[in-house]
């Protein structure tokens, strides 16, 4: 009689296991991604080509062609693929571009979200503490550009809109108006000081990667021309007799490796 009874129950629990399993279920899976979970908790992932009374077939990209006892499945259900889920740029960002030290200056940055990839903003920049910068203006560190020399402007950037990566391509311009201060011939009797000004118009490209705490690190190419604008000097010993240059165009290029955040939304 126990075993009877024994037998009894495992027929229905077969049964009841055929019924996640049914012919319906099957029909409508057919030639589909599926997910197979056995009895002994081991999971299949493949495409459902087909099936009979007592085995299902899987063809899965690890293993092949498989064969499955229907008796050891527990579920099947449709395998949805996991879509990447982008996450949309905030409405505005900060950055700090740390290479200007080695450079043109370092440059401090604030943009707000113009439309859906499109950003602009102001920027700062430290000219004068900017390596290249002291090189260039001091004819080979040969005069004593002032460390206070900087710059004032504006960029655009279009972030390209990835389809399955939240780090972006961007693409713009970059603008900005340099006051700067110099001195030469220093402890001489024929020490001199100068002021100066100019526009630098640029492009800009580089990538963008972005990070689910908002933090983002750019590395790009600055590239443009220099167009000076005026450079008034006079000897310290002649303060009234004011001397004109400038009107120079310089051509440059810096490499950008900035890092920043996004706001939130």
């Amino acid at each position: 009689m126990k075993k009877v009874l024994f037998c009894l129950i495992i027929v229905l629990f077969q049964l009841a296991v055929f019924s996640n399993v049914s012919n319906n279920t099957l029909n409508t899976l057919a030639n589909k991604n599926v997910k197979v979970q056995l009895s002994d908790g081991s999971i299949y992932r493949g495409v459902l080509i087909g099936y009979d009374n007592v085995n299902l077939i899987l063809s899965t990209k690890v293993t092949g062609v498989i064969s499955i006892k229907k008796e050891a499945v527990i579920e099947i259900l449709l395998d949805t693929p996991n879509h990447f889920q982008i996450t949309p740029m905030g409405k505005s960002y900060a950055s700090f571009n740390l290479l200007g030290f080695l450079q043109f200056g370092p440059i401090f940055s604030f943009d707000l979200k113009l439309s859906n990839n499109i950003y602009g903003g102001l920027h700062f920049r430290w000219a004068g503490i900017g390596l290249l910068y002291q090189l260039a203006a001091s004819n080979g560190f040969e005069d004593s550009p002032s460390i206070f020399c900087s710059a004032y402007g504006f960029q655009l950037k279009y972030f390209s809109s990835g389809k399955n990566s939240n780090h972006k391509l961007y693409f713009g311009i970059f603008s900005d108006f340099t006051l700067g201060w110099s001195a030469g011939d220093l402890g001489t009797s024929y020490e001199w000081k100068s002021n100066f000004g100019g526009l630098a118009i640029a492009g800009n490209f580089g990538r963008r990667w972005r990070y689910s705490s908002k933090f983002f690190l750019d590395v790009g190419l600055i590239f443009g021309f220099y167009l000076e604008f005026w450079d008034n000097w006079n000897y310290l010993d002649e303060p009234y007799i004011i001397r004109h240059g400038g009107n120079g165009t310089v051509i440059f290029a810096m490499l950008e490796l900035a890092f920043g955040w996004e706001s939130k939304k």
